[in-house]
C-alpha cells in the first residue's frame, strides 16, 4: 500500500485547520493580518476654537474588534488608548508609506517614533508607554470609524471610552453621548465673569455650564475596508459641529428725557441649554438643562459691530455669540422661571444737570417663547423627550425693546460703589412680544 498520498492529504488538512483563511475571523491578538492606517482631518470651519485632540474609535464590523486612539489633528499623530498591538515597542513605520525609499540614516542614528521628544539610550531600549505615532496598526477587515472631541473642561465624553471597552451587545454607537460639565453657583471651578458675585435668585434651580463653552465636533466614516499590503490605508475625517452656534440680539431703548444716559455693558444669564447629547443621531436630552453666563457686545440696527453705546443715541442693540447644544423654549409666555428665560443685568451711566455721572444697574427677565419659536433652532421628537438642532447656526432676535428712563438713573442712582446688592435689586419681567419699561 502506497502511504505517500495519505500522508500528503493529512498534512494538507493540518495546514488548512491551523491556517487563518478568513481575515475577519482571525482571533489572534498579534496575527500578521495587521494593516497600517493614517488619519487626516479636514475642517470646514474657520473657528479658532478647534479642539487640540480628537478621540478615534476604529470598530471592525464582522467579528467585532475595537481600537481606540487619541490623535492630534494638527500633526496627524497620536497614541493608542485601547487595543494597542503587543509589539508596539518594536513597531516601526513601514517603508511602503513613503513615496520613495527613505535615505539611509547617518552613522550612529537611532530611529524613534514620530513625536517622541527623547530618543532611547540604546537600540534595545523600549519607547515610553505614551509614544506618539503617525501610522497605526489595525487588523484587516471592514471598519467604521468615529471621531469626537477629546475630554475638555467644558464637556465629558466618558461614553466613548465605555463603548470602546464594551462588548458587542453591551453598548451601541447611538449610546455615545457628550455631556456638559455642570457646576453649582459658587463652585471655585466655575469661571467668574461678573463684576460682583452673581445671584441666581431670578431663575433658580439649574446648574451652570462654563462660560464660553467650546464647540463639539464629530464625524464618522462607515464601511471602509482596511487591507494589509503596499497600498496606503488613509481615513479622511471631516468633523462637523454637533453643537449649535447661536447669535442673540436684544434691543435697549431710552425714554425721551432731558437727561442723557449710556448703556455701559450688559451681562446675561440664559437658561434652557440641554446638558446631554447623543452625537451619532444628534438627539438632545431635554429632561435636564443648564444655564450659562455671558457678556454682550454692541451692534447697530443692521447688526454690524460698533464700539459701544453713546449718550446721544435713542436705542442700542446688544449681541452675543454663544455655542451650545441648543435652547429649550418655555412652554408658554406666562412662565417667569425655567428654560428659555433670559436674565439681563444692564449697567448704565447718566449725566445729571451739572454734568456729574450717576450709575445704576437694572435687572430684566425676559420670557423668550416667541423669539425661540420664530428662530426654529430645533425640532422635537414624537416622544417629546429629545430635540435635535435644525442647523449649525441659529439667530434669535428678541422682539421686545427694553425701555430705560434716564432720569431715574439720576434720582435713584445705586449706592455701594454704584450697584445695588443683589437681594435688593428689582427685576422687571416681560415677554418678548411687548416693550418692557424699566
Amino acid at each position: 500500500m502506497n502511504k505517500q498520498p495519505l500522508i500528503i492529504t493529512v498534512l494538507i488538512l493540518i495546514a488548512a485547520i491551523t491556517a487563518c483563511t478568513e481575515v475577519d475571523l482571525c482571533e489572534e491578538a498579534e496575527h500578521p493580518h495587521r494593516a497600517h492606517v493614517i488619519f487626516k482631518y479636514q475642517w470646514n470651519d474657520d473657528d479658532t476654537r478647534l479642539p487640540d485632540s480628537m478621540v478615534i474609535a476604529a470598530v471592525r464590523i464582522m467579528n467585532l474588534w475595537k481600537c481606540g486612539i487619541i490623535c492630534n489633528h494638527r500633526t496627524d499623530s497620536g497614541r493608542y488608548i485601547v487595543n494597542a498591538p503587543l509589539t508596539i515597542p518594536t513597531w516601526a513605520d513601514p517603508e511602503t508609506y513613503y513615496p520613495t525609499p527613505p535615505p539611509p540614516p547617518p552613522s550612529g542614528y537611532i530611529q524613534v517614533e514620530a513625536g517622541n521628544p527623547e530618543p532611547p539610550a540604546t537600540e534595545t531600549a523600549a519607547p515610553k508607554p505614551d509614544a506618539i505615532y503617525q501610522h497605526f496598526a489595525l487588523r484587516e477587515g471592514t471598519f467604521k470609524f468615529l471621531t469626537l472631541n477629546k475630554d475638555a473642561q467644558e464637556v465629558i465624553i466618558d461614553p466613548i471610552y465605555q463603548y470602546l471597552a464594551a462588548g458587542n451587545e453591551d453598548m451601541q454607537t447611538t449610546d455615545i453621548t457628550v455631556s456638559y460639565r455642570t457646576y453649582a453657583l459658587g463652585d471655585p471651578a466655575l469661571r467668574t465673569i461678573s463684576h460682583e458675585p452673581w445671584s441666581d435668585v431670578h431663575n433658580p434651580g439649574f446648574p451652570y455650564i462654563q462660560p464660553g463653552a467650546a464647540p463639539v465636533y464629530f464625524d464618522t466614516v462607515l464601511f471602509h475596508n482596511i487591507y494589509k499590503g503596499g497600498q496606503e490605508n488613509r481615513i479622511d475625517f471631516r468633523p462637523k459641529r454637533v453643537t449649535q452656534t447661536i447669535d442673540l440680539y436684544v434691543g435697549i431703548g431710552k425714554k425721551n428725557s432731558a437727561v442723557k444716559c449710556r448703556i455701559d455693558s450688559v451681562l446675561c444669564e440664559l437658561s434652557g441649554i440641554p446638558i446631554k447629547m447623543a452625537v451619532v443621531n444628534g438627539y438632545l436630552d431635554i429632561s435636564r438643562t443648564a444655564k450659562t453666563l455671558f457678556w454682550t457686545d454692541f451692534v447697530d440696527t443692521d447688526h454690524q459691530p460698533i464700539p459701544g453705546d453713546t449718550y446721544t443715541s435713542d436705542t442700542c442693540v446688544v449681541h452675543a455669540n454663544i455655542d451650545a447644544t441648543s435652547i429649550v423654549s418655555p412652554h408658554s409666555t406666562s412662565e417667569v422661571t425655567g428654560p428659555g428665560i433670559l436674565v439681563l443685568c444692564i449697567y448704565t451711566t447718566a449725566l445729571d444737570s451739572e454734568g456729574n455721572t450717576k450709575t445704576k444697574r437694572y435687572m430684566a427677565r425676559i420670557n423668550m417663547y416667541h423669539s425661540l419659536q420664530k428662530a426654529q433652532l430645533m425640532h422635537i421628537t414624537d416622544d417629546q423627550q429629545h430635540i435635535y438642532r435644525t442647523a449649525e447656526h441659529g439667530v434669535v432676535n428678541v422682539k421686545t425693546t427694553i425701555k430705560i428712563e434716564a432720569a431715574d438713573i439720576v434720582t435713584n442712582s445705586d449706592e455701594n460703589g454704584g450697584f445695588d446688592p443683589w437681594d435688593n435689586g428689582g427685576v422687571i419681567d416681560g415677554t418678548d412680544e411687548d416693550p418692557i419699561a424699566i
